[in-house]
């Protein structure tokens, strides 16, 4: 708790909340980014559903809840900061993440710094770091915009949730099952831990850039927090062991998000929402590609994505039915395209055809004003 002495009394009060389990280590965590100008800090919420293919910016192919906090800087290159003491135990490129620093602190948590552009010389295993210690230049490794996400994982479920939840009798049974994701978040990541909501454990709370759920979710990271893990949404998701944070986060947001619009969240979902969904097209939206694209799209999908068949198990009914309508629409829409192609090859042979025979319009017009004249001829005769 020392660092929480040094400061300002606001993030006092801060490095003091939450209390209990959640605070197991002496010290609240730094920023990893520094301010940028014009920007929030937060420029991805926690616990969001996201689309696969390229509604996703170039990162993750498959639908996935956000496992962390993206921090902005501004687009650009940026120097990327410890946020708490601890030994690093990875610094490598991985797949999807990029360029990665794991670190684990003394109380067993682990920090992960995704999508880095590079890493200083005296970051690698077994090494120590110090809160707010330079420890590499935020890039876009992994994804296409440059940007920081950050994970926090607790070595136990137990101390996976940051606020201590009210004991219930029975869980609560609403229209979501988290556990219906595809690519669902497992719950113990080897060499992670269990993945939670960073936003307890800094020090200060940071303001999330607009993206329209200021109402729904508020506009800072522990007030989103309060939001999600504080009350359980009607038709939202009681935090347990059997689900991963982020599946829970990312439930009950689209649950509050639902209740505001009056709605249940089955209702409320688009058809193409990642919850219970299989990804969206790679390439494109299938009304902005070519149909050798659809072809690629679709074989690609079912063929060379080696979760398609786990998908499958897990997805839900509606999910099964989206997926094809949206084959039979491919299909349709394939067809008619090669009808098109077809009325434009038989308007070219068309075309072709009156070219040729025009070279023999004229001697067919000659011999018939012959013949004719033959027969005027006869006639007076």
């Amino acid at each position: 708790m020392n660092r929480c002495l040094k400061t300002s009394l606001l993030t006092f009060l801060a490095c003091l909340w939450p209390t209990g389990e959640a605070r197991a280590d002496d010290a609240c965590m730094l920023a990893p980014v520094g301010q940028v100008s014009n920007f929030l800090p937060v420029s991805g919420r926690f616990g969001k559903n996201r689309p696969g293919g390229a509604a996703n910016h170039g990162g993750n192919p498959v639908p996935h809840t956000h496992d962390g906090l993206d921090f902005s800087t501004g687009g650009k290159n940026a120097p990327v900061y410890a946020t708490a003491d601890a030994t690093v135990t990875l610094a490598q490129f991985l797949k999807g993440a990029g360029n990665t620093i794991r670190a684990r602190r003394d109380d067993g948590s682990i920090m992960e710094y995704y999508h880095l552009d590079s890493f200083d010389s005296k970051v690698q295993p077994g090494a120590r770091i110090k809160a707010g210690q330079q420890i590499g230049i935020s890039g876009k490794t992994g994804v296409s915009q440059v940007h920081l996400h950050f994970v926090y994982a607790r070595p136990t479920a137990s101390g996976q949730r940051a606020v201590n939840f009210p004991e219930r009798a029975s869980l609560y049974k609403g229209a979501f099952n988290p556990g219906q994701l595809p690519n669902a978040l497992t719950n113990n990541k080897p060499g992670v831990g269990f993945r939670t909501d960073p936003s307890p454990f800094f020090c200060d709370t940071f303001k999330i850039q607009n993206d329209g759920l200021y109402p729904y979710l508020t506009d800072n990271t522990k007030g989103q927090h309060q939001v999600l893990f504080g009350n359980v949404p009607p038709g939202g998701a009681q935090p347990n062991v059997e689900h991963d944070d982020a599946q829970v986060a990312a439930a009950n947001a689209d649950a509050v998000q639902a209740a505001a619009a009056g709605k249940t969240p089955e209702k409320w979902l688009a058809d193409t929402d990642s919850f219970g969904a299989l990804p969206s097209p790679p390439t494109g939206d299938y009304d902005s590609i070519s149909p050798l694209e659809m072809v690629l799209t679709e074989s690609q999908r079912r063929l060379a994505d080696s979760t398609w068949q786990e998908n499958l198990l897990v997805i839900s009914t509606r999910a099964l039915y989206v997926d094809y309508l949206r084959a039979i629409g491919a299909r349709n829409f394939i067809a008619y395209s090669i009808q098109q192609k077809q009325e434009k090859i038989e308007a070219l042979m068309a075309l072709y055809l009156s070219l040729k025979l025009k070279n023999q319009q004229q001697p067919t017009q000659g011999a018939a004003a012959n013949a004719m004249g033959r027969s005027v001829n006869s006639a007076v005769q």
